[in-house]
Order: structure tokens, then C-alpha cells, then sequence
């Protein structure tokens, strides 16, 4: 959809552990970040409590 110019997967950032980003999509003037979840979200997830997102 993006083009493979634009569409990084699994990518790491600086930071301990080296966390990683499901998608990124990476285009002038845009940034796009996808992260994948495989379980449903809780209520607190839902409702962006601190700590669950």
C-alpha cells in the first residue's frame, strides 16, 4: 500500500531492551507507527490507563 521504500518491519529503537516496532512506515512528512496485538485488549487497555498501553 505504502511501497517497500516506505515500509520498514521490525524495526528497534534505542532504548533498553531494544523494543521493536511491528511496522513502521516511514514517508516526508509522515511517521506511522503499527504495533500488532495477538490478545484481546482488557478494560483498562480500553480505556488507555496508564501503564496498559
Amino acid at each position: 500500500m505504502f511501497g517497500d521504500a516506505y515500509v520498514h518491519a521490525g524495526a528497534t529503537y534505542p532504548a533498553p531492551g531494544n523494543p521493536d516496532i511491528d511496522v513502521l512506515v516511514a514517508m516526508p512528512g509522515v511517521l506511522l507507527v503499527v504495533e500488532a496485538k495477538g490478545e484481546r485488549f482488557t478494560a483498562p487497555a480500553r480505556r488507555a490507563a496508564p501503564g496498559r498501553v
